[in-house]
């Protein structure tokens, strides 16, 4: 795929399973205002992908849709997103800051697998539950844990292989 750049005209209301799947040279994309949906393996290994506007109107990422995009550096999800599914994420290694919507009940399993977080992202406070290594092999070296924490239902290994992880905060009623 020789894609560097993408626009998504209008009237596509959804980017199907592995629409761009392995496009190693698409840098940037834009989707249009009609996009609710990005299926499973959307833009997985689109290892060059540097930008991408996920506006408001998004209410569904599925499994995987942006795992191994290596250069995605920050996101802003979407504010009608209530789940972060399994591996969204996972493998991106550079990716630093990411806005999490208060609207948002579930983080799945591996969703930042591997990224590139030096700190915990701001979690929801109605957030429900944290998926097994979800937060695993991030570079984390504090980690201040929110007071919401007590109330979500926690997988295992969250924190799996933060290598850097020097220092642990329990806020007074975590």
């Amino acid at each position: 795929c020789a894609l560097t750049s993408i626009e998504i005209p209008e009237g596509v209301s959804k980017i199907s399973v592995g629409t761009f799947f392995g496009c190693s040279k698409l840098k940037s994309i834009t989707l249009c205002d009609n996009i609710n949906t990005i299926d499973s393996y959307a833009f997985k290994n689109c290892s060059q992908l540097t930008s991408i506007n996920l506006h408001d109107k998004i209410t569904s990422i599925s499994d995987e849709a942006f795992a191994n995009c290596s250069s995605l550096s920050s996101v802003n999800l979407p504010s009608q997103l209530t789940s972060i599914n399994t591996g969204v994420f996972s493998g991106c290694s550079n990716l630093s800051a990411i806005s999490i919507s208060t609207n948002v009940k579930s983080i799945g399993a591996r969703a930042f697998y591997s990224c590139g977080f030096e700190s915990l992202p701001s979690l929801p406070n109605n957030l429900q539950t944290i998926g097994d290594s979800a937060f695993a092999e991030c570079k984390f070296s504090q980690l201040n844990l929110p007071s919401c924490m007590s109330s979500i239902t926690l997988g295992e290994s969250l924190f799996k292989n933060c290598k850097s992880l020097k220092t642990v905060v329990f806020s007074n009623s975590a």
